[in-house]
């Protein structure tokens, strides 16, 4: 993977909301300061678990979409994975009464 450290311009993060190939990059940085929490963007985000044969662990990327997903895949790894599945958490209230 090369994805490597970078600093967001104040016009990067503003951004966020609405392009969702840079906000797929920015939810698979591997650290974010203060600022940039602010501006994570949860609502978007999905969560993929992807596998190769080759690999012992699945990795987890983040992605707005499925076709961000890919376009993330092609652009940082050198094959698709042999498998992806969404993760998907649904919360939902309970009558404890």
């Amino acid at each position: 993977m090369s994805i490597t450290v970078r600093r967001w311009s104040d016009e990067d993060l503003h951004s966020l909301k609405t392009d969702k190939w840079l906000a797929t990059i920015f939810m698979n940085g591997q650290t974010f300061s203060e600022k940039e929490m602010r501006y994570y963007p949860y609502k978007i985000r999905r969560t993929y678990v992807c596998n190769w044969k080759n690999e012992p662990e699945a990795r987890i990327i983040y992605a707005t979409s499925e076709r961000m997903l890919l376009k993330f895949i092609d652009a940082e790894y050198t094959r698709r994975p042999d498998s992806i599945l969404q993760k998907i958490t649904q919360y939902r209230p309970i009558k404890a009464s």
